[in-house]
């Protein structure tokens, strides 16, 4: 597939950075559908809303077109040199935020571990030496090649492990890319991929065993898109409303009747495609300053609305359940406050957390750069 030559290298994707806000605030909703997590029955919610771990699907492709973007737009496979500062890089960037948020929740275990050693119950399993080898697996980023049982200290981070995988093969992506029908070979197996699911009918909802494979299904799209932007560089601007408008249509439509998953994919993928080049009137909402910040603090947001979800969910345990309020005014109480806590946590991990380990590997990325480096990317996103 050709690449585009002509197009601003390293420009900002307001678009691709709006669509990942909204991805992550629906991540969000979705974990909230199960209410107050020792109520029952759980709240209401339409059925579609059950399917939007698709949402993550989202995410990988967004992740393979920018990585693909920052780090190789010209489609040129990376030299040795790159290749140890991308890794370095992307390491720098899921790590910091990753093992704060793991540390997090290991406290709040431990809090809950030593008050049921001071009542006389028994631990929880995660305490045992199976328990903590998951949570050192979990904390290296290598746990989404586990097995069923497996316990996540974040459930979210499953995706992390996944891209990882994906970021260590992405150089070997890149050379095959390179060569003549080497991107649609790629997507021939990333087809062979959904096909396998399509035939033994079973869904994307799959964190652990073929996680990395589903991550890096979605990921090659969103590379071919990206080592193909020139087709979609060229549409007008009411064109690019359509095919995305289309796209997201399609998406929803497939969340909200029983198409299978892999339906979703392609047009996730019309949707990311037709978005990037930031034509149109659906660009321009989504370039408001709010959509931006959403997208700028994603990957906090993805990744801190489980530790707030838990803190929450502690507190009402041990306080606003002795209150004895109707199941309704709990349930609605126990969703706010988690919103209300996720979203200054994701600023606030945002500032102090995400955006230092980013300046200092802007920094390396300038000297890099100065002695005739490519550039190691540091794309924005939910692990991506």
């Amino acid at each position: 597939m050709a690449t585009d030559e002509t197009q601003d290298k390293g420009r900002h994707i307001a678009s691709h950075a709006a669509i990942r806000g909204i991805a992550a605030a629906m991540v969000v909703v979705y974990h909230l559908r199960e209410g107050a997590l020792y109520l029952h029955p759980r709240l209401p919610h339409p059925s579609a809303m059950e399917r939007w771990y698709l949402l993550v699907d989202v995410f990988f492709i967004l992740s393979g077109f920018v990585i693909t973007y920052a780090a190789a737009p010209d489609g040129k496979p990376l030299d040795r040199a790159q290749i140890l500062r991308f890794w370095r890089a992307r390491a720098a960037r899921i790590y910091p935020l990753h093992l704060f948020c793991t540390a997090l929740l290991l406290t709040i275990a431990a809090a809950g571990a030593l008050n049921a050693l001071r009542r006389g119950d028994a631990l929880d399993p995660m305490w045992s030496p199976a328990g903590l080898g998951w949570v050192l697996q979990e904390a290296a980023l290598v746990h989404s090649l586990g097995l069923p049982g497996f316990r996540f200290l974040n459930p979210v981070s499953w995706s992390l492990s996944a891209e990882m995988g994906a970021y260590l093969l992405f150089p070997a992506l890149l050379t095959v890319a390179a060569r003549r029908g080497g991107t649609w070979l790629l997507l021939g197996l990333s087809a062979g991929f959904y096909a396998f699911l399509l035939i033994e009918g079973r869904t994307l909802q799959i964190a652990y065993g073929l996680a990395p494979l589903r991550c890096l299904a979605a990921f090659v799209v969103g590379l071919a898109i990206c080592l193909d932007r020139s087709l979609w560089a060229r549409l007008s601007g009411r064109a690019c409303d359509v095919l995305t408008a289309t796209g997201a249509a399609g998406f929803a439509l497939v969340l909200a009747t029983g198409l299978h998953d892999v339906l979703a994919i392609p047009f996730a993928a019309l949707a990311v495609a037709a978005a990037w080049p930031d034509r149109g009137r659906i660009a321009a909402f989504l370039a408001r300053p709010s959509l931006q910040y959403l997208g700028e603090i994603s990957f906090s947001l993805y990744l801190m609305h489980w530790v707030s979800l838990i803190v929450v969910t502690n507190l009402w345990m041990h306080g606003v359940s002795r209150l004895g309020l109707p199941y309704w005014a709990e349930q609605t109480g126990w969703i706010a406050a988690v919103v209300l806590l996720s979203l200054p946590a994701a600023a606030l991990t945002h500032r102090f957390v995400e955006r230092p380990a980013l300046h200092r590997f802007r920094q390396a990325r300038r000297a890099g750069t100065s002695a005739g480096l490519r550039p190691a990317p540091l794309a924005r996103g939910s692990g991506g």
